[in-house]
């Protein structure tokens, strides 16, 4: 029986719906004389080949890891669910019939797979489909024979008999613990389990793929498995499987690779162990449409075994999930350790007034969520019932009280509190997922999925009535309770029109966003204008104490020639203040009243028009792009002043900003715009901000407090809110253009960070954010500041309320001193000490800005590459390497902004030093792509020659090269053009050569390569004889400094 907890797959449209209402057909006018002709016409026969028309081709066959990512639904005991075809086909001769249809019936099972379009396949069970077919047009009376073709009577019918025999008999429980065994605090039921340790306690790969191996030897009969070098294909296969990362996929044709038909005697008509040679010989001597079907027949069972055993495997005894801290790769823990640990935060963050809190009563071999009835002195199953009171409450109409105790997150809703908030819902829920981070778990809401919501019918059954949203409600064949079926389409969507408008106010009313950064671009316009006067002030500060003499002009002047070495960063005075902050739970402590009346007053029109565009763009290096955008504009009222004028103040958009960016492309107008009306906007914003509805195991709560993650509105309103903060409090200070400003703000949604020439700022900056705004349930992170100097408070009280957790207590609290918390990038004299903010790097001596690679370090950097499927996929491109040019420039393209090649930001030193780690990490992953693409059974490009050389496979050493060639390229002409528009918008200084841009690439790369020579030898030579011409020679003496090694050694400590 399982126990209730998240739906996993959503339901299918009742029968008759809208959506499955055949299409009209079309009317074709033809003359009687063509009328009759074909009249006259015989109907041309063509035999029937039910393999070929139910058998998709294996590249067309995908597995990825969406068929068992976040599937937290669990059944009571281990092994395969109550549902699955090996539990419900039945006995005997019968039941082997039935599977066989299941397995290579006209309908095969597709449960975790994917076709060539990418359609997830969301029909009828494989064992409903079988016993419809088995049956007489539905009547219930069985049919006399389900046909069987005569080969495989004799010799896979008792085969697929003994594996229903054996599936039943299969020790799930102690096949489990013996490979993938449960933590010792987990199956002691330790209270005091701390979280970080359960986030710990996943299980590898390798045991995982050990566990599926030996379940699916234990339920397929041994001859099903093939020979010894076919169930060694099947066991890498499924470790290939497991060890996918959160974007890739595999195929069919790579399941199917190493296994020889001669191997299965079944599929020959022949019981027993297979016979090589007898096998070869019927091989060889039937006609060829014998083979094809043969060799089709083991695709199919091949396809059932991953599809519809191993998949249901790992859904009923993992939770698969990634983290934030490992980005793609996918991690596998017990139920056990699941529930253990959602369990416990959800309970930290959940207010139960009712008291159904829930907790897994047995964490060793079986999972089940209870009810905890403080009446009862017995645990017993949570089930819903109708008995539920408490459905006149509503926490979210109160106001928000800033100096009341924190309250939790969410609020836990009664099953009939549910049904009726959904009812009137316009939005409707969303399913509730946690995500692993470094030290604990983050709530993310599952917004741009569909939901469907089922609740125990409050009419009589039998009356066969349609439900809300298109549901049906009824009694059932077997006297269940009826149910009601509440249908939603995701809320990103229904969210969609809203989140254009208001980021089209956003945009268009200047200051609105105060401080706030979204891209490094805009922080390349809030920080350089800064940069720029505090180097003209210290240069002034250094004139004053000596000048430069006339000799020491001119032998600088002298020494400026293609051998001289690149300038270096200037000498410092007076170094910066830098304080680099993060608001604690940001998304989750903003209040929805405050949150609810900054947004409701940027809606300023009555009515928009929110049109989409299409824009083409891209070339031969970097491929053609297509994207989609959604421009709303305001609907002018009669006699209003348009957009267009010069007096609306709104029509003018910043300097540097997006809107006055000029993109190139092609731009399509895809018509048909859509109107949106205010009222529209203010109540879907409403029921989003006030009334969100989401759902955890089962349990339907309301968010108290907090943005929704996960939302497409949550970054927007988030930024708009901390803005309001900004200017309420006075801490955005002057423009950044201004002249006498001495200071700057930048913030990146929840991340701060304050700049300034003096310390009085900074101090009464880091002392206002440790304070903390409760009526913005604003409270900075302390143990995330990183600043450049010490702070101790020096005595001084505070002025305002503190924080939340303060505030409970009635104390008032004394910011902390924090110390001076730096980074340290790399070695001896070059060593730098740094403030990391956002993927970048402040020198805290100079201002120049770098890019923070020290988070791959001590990882693995395959972790952070993905290597899709193409082998054999069906898709256009037939191999993975034929577009490895374009993978290259994807490596190079995020980092690539003028922020870090400005001359008044950073020294031509600075600037080219992060052209050339761009290439470092480009040439790693490189590495990594080509090393995890060559072992696809189908990268066969020979390296060498065929005369006594072993063949490897992988792409040959001149792809290689065109590939880096090509990324090198691009980030010439990147490099060109972002410095050129930053020149012209943003008051940029400086370029970088061609030629330095192509010598530190070829550099970078055979830097890299030389660590993998085995692999990249040939390349290596290629690279170095690019690097030996005559041009590269003069470059290589002058960035003999930016190539240095200790301004690198963050990339040593890279693992790949």
């Amino acid at each position: 029986m399982a126990a209730s907890g998240d739906d996993d797959d959503a339901a299918t449209p009742a029968k008759g719906s809208k959506e499955q209402r055949p299409r009209r057909g079309r009317v074709e006018v033809k003359s009687p004389g063509e009328a009759e002709s074909r009249a006259k016409r015989k109907p041309r026969r063509m035999k029937a080949d039910p393999v070929r028309a139910t058998v998709e081709r294996p590249s067309e066959v995908v597995f990825d890891t969406s068929g068992f990512m976040h599937k937290s639904s669990y059944s009571r005991t281990p092994g395969l669910p109550r549902g699955h075809a090996l539990n419900s086909v039945g006995r005997g001769a019968a039941g082997a019939r039935r599977l066989y249809l299941v397995v290579f019936g006209k309908k095969p099972a597709a449960g975790g797979l994917k076709t060539k379009t990418g359609d997830r396949r969301t029909s009828a069970s494989p064992l409903k489909q079988a016993k419809d077919q088995s049956t007489d047009g539905g009547r219930g009376r069985d049919k006399q024979t389900r046909r069987v073709p005569k080969r495989h009577r004799a010799a896979l019918l008792p085969l697929l008999q003994t594996m229903i025999r054996k599936a039943k008999r299969c020790p799930y429980a102690s096949i489990l613990e013996r490979h993938c065994p449960m933590p010792e605090r987990v199956r002691g039921g330790e209270p005091a389990a701390e979280t970080k340790s359960l986030l710990a306690s996943f299980t590898p790969p390798a045991a995982v793929a050990s566990f599926l191996w030996s379940v699916v030897r234990n339920v397929a009969p041994r001859e099903m498995l093939g020979g010894f070098k076919s169930r060694l294909a099947l066991r890498r296969f499924l470790l290939r499987l497991v060890v996918l990362r959160r974007f890739e996929m595999c195929t069919l044709h790579e399941a199917m690779t190493g296994l020889k038909v001669s191997e299965f005697p079944w599929l020959f008509g022949r019981a027993g162990v297979a016979d090589e040679k007898r096998t070869r010989r019927a091989t060889r001597a039937g006609p060829a449409s014998a083979a094809l079907a043969r060799r089709r027949d083991l695709q199919r069972w091949v396809r059932w075994l991953v599809a519809d055993l191993v998949v249901p495997l790992l859904r009923s005894h993992f939770y698969c999930t990634e983290t934030e801290s490992h980005r793609l790769r996918v991690f596998y823990y017990r139920k056990g350790v699941w529930a253990r640990l959602t369990a416990a935060h959800l309970a930290a963050m959940t207010e139960d007034p009712a008291g159904e809190s829930r907790r897994p009563t047995s964490l060793g071999g079986t999972e089940l969520p209870v009810t905890l009835d403080p009446s009862r002195s017995t645990l017993e199953p949570a089930g819903e019932t109708d008995e539920m009171e408490g459905d006149g409450w509503d926490s979210t109409d109160d106001a928000d009280d800033p100096g009341a105790a924190p309250r939790a997150a969410y609020r836990r809703l009664p099953k009939r509190r549910a049904r009726l908030m959904l009812q009137r819902h316009l939005l409707g829920f969303s399913k509730l997922r946690l995500l692993p981070k470094s030290a604990g778990l983050r709530p993310v809401a599952m917004l741009g999925r569909p939901a469907v919501a089922s609740f125990r019918s409050l009419r009589p059954s039998g009356g066969g009535k349609r439900g809300v949203a298109g549901a049906a409600a009824g009694g059932t064949k077997n006297g269940a309770a009826a149910r009601d079926v509440l249908a939603f389409r995701p809320v990103n969507t229904s969210l969609q029109g809203v989140f254009d408008v208001l980021r089209h106010e956003a945009g268009a009313r200047p200051g609105v966003m105060g401080a706030n950064v979204s891209d490094y671009r805009d922080v390349h316009r809030r920080l350089g204008p800064f940069i720029r006067r505090w180097r003209a002030t210290q240069r002034q500060l250094a004139g004053r104490k000596r000048k430069k003499t006339r000799g020491e002009v001119g032998d600088r002047a002298k020494r400026t020639g293609d051998d001289a070495p690149i300038a270096g960063p200037e000498p410092v005075t007076r170094p910066p203040y830098i304080v680099a902050a993060d608001v604690k739970g940001a998304f989750d402590s903003i209040p929805l009243a405050a949150l609810e009346r900054v947004a409701c007053e940027l809606v300023g029109s009555g009515e928009y028009s929110v049109s989409r565009l299409a824009r083409v763009v891209g070339g031969a290096a970097v491929g053609v792009r297509t994207k989609t955008q959604r421009i709303a504009t305001p609907v002018a009222k009669p006699g209003a002043p348009t957009l267009d004028e010069p007096g609306n103040e709104r029509s003018k958009p910043r300097k540097g900003s997006k809107r006055e960016r000029k993109v190139g492309g092609v731009v399509i107008d895809l018509a048909n715009p859509i109107a949106v009306h205010k009222n529209q906007v203010l109540e879907l914003l409403r029921e989003h901000l006030r009334r969100n509805v989401v759902r955890s195991g089962g349990v339907y709560l309301l968010q108290t407090t907090g943005i929704p993650q996960g939302s497409v509105l949550s970054t927007l309103l988030c930024a708009v809110f901390y803005a309001h903060l900004e200017q309420t409090h006075g801490l955005r200070g002057k423009s950044p253009s201004d002249d006498t400003s001495q200071k700057v703000l930048c913030r990146w949604t929840d991340d701060l960070l304050h700049v300034s020439f003096d310390r009085d700022p900074a101090d009464s900056f880091l002392s206002a954010a440790l304070e903390g705004f409760a009526e913005y349930g604003c409270e900075v992170n302390t143990g995330k500041t990183s600043l450049n100097f010490e702070y101790s408070p020096g005595g001084a009280e505070p002025t305002r309320i503190a924080t939340r957790s303060a505030a409970a207590n009635n104390a008032e609290p004394k910011p902390p001193m924090i110390p001076r918390r730096e980074t340290v990038i790399g070695h001896g004299p070059n060593a730098r000490r740094c403030i990391a903010w956002c993927g970048l790097l402040i020198d805290s001596n100079n201002l120049e800005v770098l890019v923070d690679y020290t988070r791959y370090a001590g990882d693995w950097a395959r972790e952070a590459v993905t290597v899709p499927g193409r082998v054999g996929s069906g898709l256009k491109t037939p191999s993975p390497f034929s577009r490895l040019d374009r993978r290259v420039v994807a490596y190079l393209r995020p980092k690539c902004t003028a922020l870090l090649y400005d001359h008044s930001v950073n020294s031509p030193l600075t600037a080219r030093l992060n052209v050339y780690q761009s290439f470092l990490l480009a040439a790693i992953k490189t590495h990594c792509f080509v090393a995890a693409a060559s072992e696809h059974p189908s990268a066969r490009n020979s390296i060498g020659d065929n005369k006594g050389k072993a063949k490897t496979r992988g792409p040959s050493p001149a792809a290689v090269h065109a590939a880096i060639t090509a990324g090198i390229r691009y980030m010439e002409g990147a490099v060109r053009h972002h410095m050129a528009v930053a020149r012209a918008t943003l008051g940029a200084t400086g370029r970088i050569q061609r030629t330095h841009v192509r010598y530190l690439g070829l550099h970078a790369f055979a830097k890299i390569f030389s660590r993998k020579q085995s692999r990249h030898a040939e390349t290596l030579a290629l690279l170095q004889r690019d690097i030996g011409a005559a041009t590269m020679r003069v470059a290589a003496r002058r960035l003999a400094t930016v190539v240095d090694d200790e301004l690198s050694t963050t990339f040593d400590q890279i693992r790949f």
